[in-house]
């Protein structure tokens, strides 16, 4: 009796908030988006306004206490996550479309990184007092001197994300359309912050997309232009040829269906534009003009293609969504993996079971297109951005009754069963 008394206080939200404030480490305690109840009663809590354009990234800081986001109108504007107040605008100095933005590790949240469609990496100066920070300010604080936007490389082509080394909060990988993976270390100064191109990806194979594995510190997966999904160790010296991508990789996989299309010269889809890792060692991408599909990369059972080892097994295909008339969505995990999301043309956030690979919540989140989507570190919060000029705030209301299926949302969902016949329009 004890024992069960004991399980159910652990399973409870409060027990779990609780173990973070004593310090355990977030991997630990539950998150609640991973159970069946939460998913079912996620709701649009608030709309957070006040950009000029797309949405086309939104992330919750390290500690779930801030948003930031960035826009078209090339600012970053900071929410904060419990009161969903606005404390800070920020001028980039970006000449185009943000694509991606995060707030910089250790730094108080007064720094943040973006890049975007002019092909810049930025490095801005956020002031949390509300002040609207633009060029040549100066923070209220004290910590900064200097409000500055600093231009840390610039490349031809578009700059599409940016992702923190887990072991080394001040350094991060940056991928470009130019297919060049650099490396950036905030610690140097302006002119050597950036270290040069990290990884050399093929001619014309963009990189798009990478995630970090939660329980390797040291390896990472990247997505590209084509159906391969390759997996890194940033250990691995580059090989003879300067910085040769080959040389480093892991692994490889794909789709059998996608890679036949590569082969043949007939690809339907233009590649992955989304990836994400958890810590069950799963990989989840999401193809534009394709499905999205999970891939475990615990076992590896390669087969050569052409002059490359690829793994075409042990795949779950998702199904249902719509991923081509933008080239930004991503690709997330809920909770601890139970779940797996990402947004559509259609205007839908789709959430399907990672195991069966059915579709259980479809949920309006734009008014066209739903491109970005964040979970929180460890609540049951979910944050949404695409083509309209504002962020969707996802949270818990009233457990209420799933609606009843309709015949259109029958059908297969391929390799994992989803859902297919739901909204793809």
């Amino acid at each position: 009796e004890r024992s069960r008394m004991c399980e159910g206080r652990q399973n409870s939200l409060l027990y779990s908030l609780r173990s973070r404030e004593v310090g355990r480490r977030r991997h630990e305690t539950r998150n609640f988006l991973d159970t069946d109840g939460c998913i079912s009663r996620l709701y649009l809590r608030k709309k957070l306004e006040g950009h000029r354009g797309c949405v086309n990234t939104v992330e919750y800081n390290e500690e779930g206490t801030l948003i930031v986001s960035g826009s078209d109108d090339t600012q970053l504007r900071l929410w904060c996550a419990s009161t969903l107040r606005e404390v800070a605008v920020v001028d980039t100095g970006h000449s185009r479309n943000i694509f991606c933005a995060k707030l910089v590790p250790n730094t108080n949240n007064t720094r943040a990184i973006s890049c975007g469609a002019d092909g810049e990496i930025r490095l801005s100066c956020v002031d949390l007092g509300g002040k609207h920070t633009t060029p040549g300010s100066v923070l209220e604080s004290g910590l900064i001197s200097n409000a500055s936007p600093t231009l840390l490389h610039s490349t031809a082509r578009l700059a599409l994300s940016l992702v923190f080394l887990p072991l080394h909060p001040s350094a991060f990988l940056g991928t470009s359309q130019d297919g060049c993976i650099r490396l950036y270390d905030l610690r140097q100064d302006v002119a050597t912050a950036s270290s040069g191109t990290f990884l050399q990806m093929e001619p014309q194979s963009s990189a798009t997309s990478l995630a970090f594995n939660p329980l390797d510190p040291y390896s990472f997966v990247m997505g590209a232009e084509d159906p391969l999904i390759r997996v890194y160790d940033i250990r691995r010296p580059p090989g003879k040829e300067l910085l040769a991508a080959k040389s480093r990789i892991l692994q490889t996989r794909a789709p059998p269906e996608l890679l036949a299309q590569m082969r043949s010269g007939r690809m339907s889809s233009s590649g992955v534009s989304g990836v994400d890792f958890n810590r069950f060692g799963e990989v989840l991408a999401t193809y534009r003009n394709d499905d999205m599909y999970l891939f475990n990369i615990k076992d590896y059972a390669p087969e050569r293609v052409d002059d490359t080892e690829v793994c075409m097994a042990g795949f779950v295909r998702f199904s249902g969504h719509r991923n081509q008339d933008t080239f930004l969505k991503n690709a997330k995990f809920l909770g601890q993996g139970r779940f797996v999301a990402t947004g559509s043309d259609c205007g839908h956030l789709f959430i399907w079971n990672k195991a069966s690979g059915a579709l259980v919540r479809k949920i309006r989140a734009d008014a066209h297109v739903v491109n970005g989507l964040a979970p929180h570190p460890y609540l049951p919060l979910v944050v949404t951005c695409g083509i309209d000029s504002d962020v969707k705030v996802l949270d818990l209301g009233e457990d209420k009754p799933a609606p009843p299926r309709t015949p259109s949302q029958g059908g297969g969902g391929g390799g994992g069963g989803g859902e297919g016949g739901v909204g793809g329009g």
